[in-house]
């Protein structure tokens, strides 16, 4: 019997994510593979409504929506958005990846975990990982407002899977 694929894809309503929802409904109709889409989030188009920043409906997204894979695009991706919000920025770019990155861990930890950042925070990380300054990441962060939550996200994201694997 073959195994049920169920990708969870938040931020499925932003750019990239209702193209990726397209592709992956493409490719389930000309497989025909036992793959189901989930989409989380606050839009219309989500499956399960979820905040990313609360904690606990991430727990249970993960826990009662059971995914072998989790394609995590939800952000403040507009600079302008990020700018203007910057605590929102925070919060759904940094502690709403470390919400699901934590229940994944703790309710799905066979399932695979895709984290997609952006080149704008690749760009200020770069940066000032070059300088080996953190002051040039500030600046970056009041120039740019929103890149900086996604590096965080980054980060914290590698030192978990580092952990993991040690």
């Amino acid at each position: 019997m073959p195994r049920e694929h169920r990708i969870l894809v938040t931020g499925a309503s932003g750019f990239v994510g209702s193209w990726l929802l397209h592709e992956l409904n493409k490719r389930r109709l000309e497989l025909g593979t036992e793959l189901t889409v989930l989409t989380a989030g606050q839009s219309d188009v989500s499956d399960w409504k979820t905040e990313i920043a609360d904690r606990e409906q991430v727990a249970t997204l993960i826990r009662d929506c059971r995914p072998t894979a989790i394609i995590h695009l939800a952000a403040i991706a507009a600079p302008g958005d990020a700018r203007k919000m910057p605590q929102r920025a925070w919060d759904v770019n940094f502690q709403g990846t470390m919400n699901l990155a934590y229940a994944v861990m703790e309710y799905a930890p066979e399932a695979r975990f895709v984290f997609v950042g952006s080149s704008e925070a690749l760009l200020i990380y770069r940066q000032a990982c070059a300088q080996r300054t953190l002051c040039r990441a500030i600046t970056g962060y009041i120039r740019y407002a929103h890149p900086i939550p996604i590096v965080a996200a980054e980060r914290a994201m590698h030192a978990l899977l580092q952990y993991l694997v040690e």
